[in-house]
């Protein structure tokens, strides 16, 4: 058949509901099917992008508040090394700390990565970085096979960036860049 391209229990969750229903109304199971398969997610919404050397990137640049990170660590199974950063909406970042045993890193850049940096110091290991592009470097450099690479910025991006889709594209291109030159 295919592989689903919906990943993460929440999203298994759905596709059962989504499944029922579609029995509940009738359809056929060919054109369910078709639907599972088929369907891909929006982009930059938990969009996995690449598997590097055994490490995973997962874009969540869409996740411009705190609640939105929450989510996308609540769905990681993997040691995450998390990016976070762009422009401060001012919220808390204290909910991301309960996921601190997942935590392996936080990458911190732009004009929030000293608010970040501060809220985590003692409890989360960061690495601030003024721009968006050495941040995903070091990112990477942070990453070992079995990491996953988190880019769920809970920050909105227009210190850098037009908006988020923008900033989402330019994760998606340096990795791009990185799988054409393997490394």
């Amino acid at each position: 058949p295919g592989k689903v391209k919906l990943f993460f229990d929440a999203n298994r969750d759905n596709i059962a509901a989504a499944v029922f229903t579609a029995i509940f109304f009738g359809v056929p199971y060919g054109e369910i099917r078709k639907g599972i398969y088929g369907f891909t997610p929006l982009p930059h919404r938990l969009e996995k992008v690449a598997s590097i050397k055994g490490v995973d990137f997962v874009n969540d640049s869409k996740a411009t508040n705190v609640s939105s990170v929450v989510f996308a660590l609540s769905t990681q199974r993997k040691p995450v090394v998390l990016i976070l950063g762009g422009r401060d909406k001012g919220s808390s970042f204290k909910p991301i700390v309960k996921f601190s045993e997942k935590i392996k890193k936080i990458i911190a850049y732009g004009e929030a990565r000293e608010r970040i940096s501060a809220s985590f110091r003692g409890r989360i290991s960061v690495i601030s970085r003024k721009d968006f592009f050495s941040a995903l470097e070091c990112a990477r450099a942070a990453s070992f096979p079995g990491d996953v690479v988190l880019l769920s910025p809970a920050c909105a991006s227009y210190d850098q960036f037009e908006n988020f889709a923008q900033r989402g594209e330019a994760f998606k291109k340096w990795l791009k860049d990185i799988l054409k030159k393997k490394c």
